[in-house]
């Protein structure tokens, strides 16, 4: 059942569920809060009952079921079980704008970087999770639901793990031990295995540059030419999802130059434990072609791979006069700077957050501008820019950001600026929906966020008819079948998707599960 008695949960949406017990047709469910300010009632003949409005933060509840057989006879009652719901994480939410009837809807999750953790508010802006004890910064939700990270680990030997989890907090995936993932980015591929990033480094040349005097004053020779400090970058890395262990890596150490970096913004001056070249940030892989598509934030780079075969396939970027290498670079006349969240959209076309951070010296700007780009390259590797749209001023992201095409084409986008602001806007540019979470750090805190349409898109019942008591001495539990008797059952989608189930029948022969049937697929909506 869940919740367990005695959890502590950290949702205000709440999935109540429990087993199926003989011969009850129906249930009824009670549950109230401890000075009984609020409470539920419900009828419900399947197995999971979701309550969204009824209960708070903090709040200790009880609760109770009952069974009925078809005689509306009351045949079982459980025990009195009790959990609670822990503390509100994000206080100071307010909610701007609501338009309504031209908004989206749905919960939207947001990760917040600098201290490593998680939440979710509705389309009023109130918080109905949080990543409670985890202390994880989410970096992506796929479409189950299901939850990747970065969590805050102070019992393994690296200050932070890759984990995946679910909206009830259970962890399903972690990193091997002592991995070290990057947080920016990880993810689940369609055939179950997991990409993320890891730190690599190279012995390289300090480059000819104002900050040159500077190294040489501490005793290094900075003639541009002479590996002695670390390049810092981050490759590509594939997990299987069976064994944990590592099936592919992509090195940029083996395909990019070193006479590409970043002189602009400052980088070289901040060298201490290694020099921070590429500050790759967002993966994402493109099924239908098997590519990878990689961001570098520090030298305003997104690259596409192949895969498995590992070949660069081209480059998109700023010009020669601000990189080296840049008449290499697609789409350079685009101007994009420091850029996060790469993805690839239905329609082939890429969506990019341009943070922006040289927009003012590529576009000769009093002040930088962020942007959100949909960016088409055809068959030519010629680019074309579809769409855009300019945040205000006072939400330039000067670092972090996320953008999202939502299920009503609309686009929500992040901005780490006014302490933490996730707003949805329409293709004409104009915001419908906008909040402010009122984080701690007003310039750098927010990561990225994600709308969904509910915390459990995938839950179902499954009630097995004339399920009865077959032995009451041995407690046995099942369904008398006749001879070429087929088993009935009836399956409920609890969720907020369209579910495609595949299920099979099988048997437990003393230890072993044996298949007695063929596997059919059903679709529930």
């Amino acid at each position: 059942k869940y919740p367990e008695n005695n959890q502590t949960i950290f949702s205000t949406h709440i999935p109540f569920n429990w087993n199926q017990t003989p011969d009850v047709i129906f249930y009824s469910l009670s549950a109230q809060n401890s000075d009984s300010s609020s409470s539920i009632n419900i009828i419900d003949s399947t197995l999971i009952y979701i309550d969204r409005n009824t209960f708070y933060w903090g709040d200790t509840i009880y609760w109770k079921l009952k069974g009925y057989n078809s005689d509306g006879i009351c045949i079982y009652t459980s025990e009195l079980n009790q959990f609670q719901i822990g503390l509100k994480k994000f206080n100071n939410v307010e909610l701007v704008n609501s338009d309504t009837v031209n908004m989206n809807g749905g919960i939207t999750f947001f990760g917040t970087w600098y201290d490593w953790s998680s939440g979710a508010i509705d389309e009023n802006g109130k918080e109905v999770w949080n990543d409670g004890d985890l202390q994880s910064m989410l970096c992506h939700i796929d479409e189950y639901g299901q939850i990747f990270g970065s969590q805050d680990y102070p019992f393994d030997n690296v200050p932070n793990r890759g984990i995946q989890f679910n909206s009830k907090h259970d962890i399903l995936w972690v990193e091997p031990l002592n991995m070290r993932l990057d947080p920016h980015d990880l993810k689940r591929l369609p055939n179950g295995n997991i990409i993320g990033l890891k730190s690599v480094s190279e012995l390289g040349p300090i480059p000819i540059g104002p900050w040159q005097n500077h190294y040489q004053n501490l005793g290094y020779l900075a003639d541009g030419e002479t590996n002695e400090v670390n390049w810092v970058a981050q490759k590509i890395i594939i997990f299987n999802h069976l064994s944990n262990a590592i099936d592919w890596e992509w090195n940029p150490f083996n395909y990019y130059s070193l006479d590409d970096f970043d002189s602009h913004l400052g980088t070289w001056w901040n060298v201490g434990w290694g020099y921070d070249w590429l500050h790759s940030n967002s993966l994402y892989f493109e099924e239908n072609n098997a590519e990878i598509y990689y961001s570098n934030r520090h030298i305003s780079r997104v690259s596409k791979i192949s895969y498995p075969e590992g070949d660069l396939i081209w480059m998109m970027g700023l010009p020669e006069n601000y990189m080296t290498n840049g008449n290499n670079h697609l789409c350079n006349d685009l101007l994009f700077s420091w850029q996060h969240d790469v993805k690839v959209l239905p329609n082939g076309n890429i969506l990019l957050y341009d943070n922006g951070n040289l927009s003012h010296q590529l576009f000769d700007l009093d002040l930088p501008r962020t942007r959100i780009l949909e960016i088409s390259i055809d068959s030519t590797n010629s680019c074309s820019l579809v769409w855009e749209y300019e945040l205000p001023q006072e939400l330039y992201a000067i670092g972090m950001g996320s953008t999202q095409i939502l299920s009503n084409g609309n686009i929500q986008i992040t901005s780490g600026n006014q302490c933490g602001t996730i707003l949805e806007i329409n293709r004409l540019g104009e915001i419908v929906w906008q909040a402010q979470l009122g984080l701690d750090d007003c310039q750098n805190s927010l990561y990225k966020g994600f709308r969904v349409n509910s915390l459990y898109p995938y839950l179902y019942s499954v009630i097995i008819n004339n399920y009865t008591e077959i032995n009451v001495e041995q407690i046995q539990e099942g369904v008398f079948l006749a001879n070429n008797e087929g088993l009935e059952f009836e399956m409920y989608n609890e969720g907020s998707e369209d579910l495609n189930i595949v299920y099979f029948l099988s048997k437990i022969d003393s230890i072993e599960e044996i298949i007695i049937s063929d596997t059919f697929q059903l679709q529930i909506p």
